[in-house]
């Protein structure tokens, strides 16, 4: 998958302008997460690229684009990997699982900490995140949290066992919520390219016989 074409989706998917998803990722490849070269254009995205393409709007601001990525990835998920989604050691390897399967998702909520108050930048001292999702006919939820929320993290930690969202309040929060349309969407973008590929491949190959 192309840029372009990431950018499409999301633009149509989420509701994003198109000069506004531009300077997101402009921010976003100073931080060296999206390709940041000459073929750039012509390059194919990571599923770890287009993660970051995905998350870079999930903050009102667009000049923040490439620190919302990277903490938001980096949040951890409540009583250790074992109640987290498939086993996802982080947020950002928990939404590339879920390119893989995006029919298991039910839910997925970001909500980040915005001090406008004292000019701090959102998610820099907190941010929290969950999965709702379906494996098997049963219904979980994985919660994810900044990794500085140490008492979080341990299995049989009362504090992590006790967790609830709904206890942690900040002065202002904005929740972004996405359904599994989007992670479907790329999903068969992906699975086609691949086909086509392939028997690009093969037509090559045929040819060359």
């Amino acid at each position: 998958m192309k840029t372009s074409m990431l950018k499409s989706i999301i633009e149509s998917e989420m509701f994003v302008g198109s000069s506004e998803m531009t300077q997101r990722f402009l921010t976003v490849r100073k931080y060296n997460l999206l390709p940041n070269d000459k073929g750039q254009a012509a390059r194919d995205l990571s599923k770890d690229e287009i993660i970051n393409g995905i998350i870079s709007v999930m903050d009102n601001r667009p000049g923040y684009a490439g620190l919302i990525v990277i903490c938001t990835k980096s949040l951890q998920p409540v009583r250790g990997d074992a109640y987290s989604y498939r086993g996802a050691k982080n947020f950002g390897e928990a939404m590339e699982f879920l390119l893989e399967n995006p029919s298991e998702l039910i839910e997925l909520r970001v909500k980040g900490i915005e001090n406008d108050d004292k000019g701090v930048p959102p998610y820099a001292y907190g941010g929290r995140a969950q999965i709702t999702f379906k494996i098997n006919e049963e219904e979980k939820i994985a919660y994810f949290v900044s990794p500085q929320s140490l008492s979080l993290f341990s299995e049989h930690s009362q504090d992590a066992i006790d967790y609830k969202p709904t206890n942690f309040k900040a002065s202002f929060e904005r929740e972004y919520v996405l359904k599994n349309k989007i992670f479907r969407k790329i999903h068969n973008t992906l699975k086609q390219e691949k086909i086509y590929s392939n028997q690009l491949n093969r037509e090559v190959s045929d040819k060359e016989a």
